[in-house]
């Protein structure tokens, strides 16, 4: 049965339980033990906010729609209109293939076309994968078109630790430097060292209580484990924790967002919210 987010699919492992649909091949819900671990959302509402998508060719903003790249100027269709830049890429509302689907992994797939704005051809294959320790997502893209292509991919989940608000929540970031952005557009200023920023307000890399602090900022220089990967970690203040883990050699950003919104019931949410 299709819904407004395509093909539902669901993956169990053990104890945990991973619910995908293909448009955007985004995770929809994701639990331990009947534990929600992701900001959910209904299958017959409009996926809300980008939750849980494959944000590639880009991710994050191109400001102004507008970039140049080897020399050549492009200019993308405005899909932040409030900002006035292009958000999150083209593939979020891709109704991904389904290549293959077992009880505990799927692969699916869709092509970028070469369009206005982003005149190549890149196909992506995602991969999702349930085992003991949780959910591992792959994406891989192959430039299918003519000529070098510029290339960005993230993947678009709100993480969440069992509590109506994110305020309670203790937050790990291992990283050295934050990207400052303007209030108004959150354009780029200066890349700072985390403990300087706002007098290190966006500084967790020693585990701290979110508290009242906003953040919607890109942070680099991260200090990779031994294996090369990088962790963000959410603690309850009974000690449960959900993390996501990524390859820090490949993926040198993270953006850090908590979800601050002016409906109340999706205002900092660390439980699953209403979509």
């Amino acid at each position: 049965m299709s819904s407004l987010n395509g093909q539902p699919l669901t993956l169990e492992h053990g104890p945990y339980r991973a619910e995908l649909v293909t448009v955007g091949a985004a995770l929809r819900a994701l639990s331990r033990d009947g534990v929600e671990l992701v900001d959910s959302f209904d299958l017959d509402q409009l996926r809300p906010f980008y939750r849980g998508a494959v944000i590639a060719p880009w991710p994050n903003r191109i400001l102004d729609g507008t970039y140049t790249f080897r020399g050549e100027t492009y200019e993308l269709p405005l899909t932040e209109r409030a900002r006035g830049h292009a958000l999150h890429g083209l593939a979020t509302w891709h109704d991904f293939a389904i290549v293959s689907v077992t009880s505990d992994r799927a692969l699916l797939t869709t092509t970028i076309p070469a369009q206005d704005g982003y005149p190549f051809t890149i196909n992506l294959k995602v991969s999702f994968a349930l085992n003991d320790e949780g959910l591992t997502t792959t994406v891989t893209a192959t430039n299918v078109g003519v000529g070098i292509a510029p290339y960005g991919v993230a993947a678009h989940p709100y993480i969440v630790c069992g509590t109506p608000r994110i305020d309670p929540l203790t937050l790990s970031i291992p990283a050295d430097a934050v990207l400052e952005v303007d209030a108004e557009r959150l354009m780029p200023r200066e890349l700072v060292d985390v403990g300087v920023h706002d007098s290190g307000a966006l500084d967790f890399r020693q585990p701290r209580v979110v508290g009242q602090q906003f953040i919607d900022h890109a942070y680099t220089a991260l200090r990779l484990e031994t294996d090369g990967s990088c962790e963000v970690s959410l603690t309850n203040t009974e000690g449960a924790q959900t993390y996501v883990r990524w390859d820090g050699g490949v993926l040198r950003w993270v953006q850090i967002h908590t979800a601050d919104r002016p409906e109340p019931h999706r205002d900092r949410p660390a439980s699953p919210s209403s979509p």
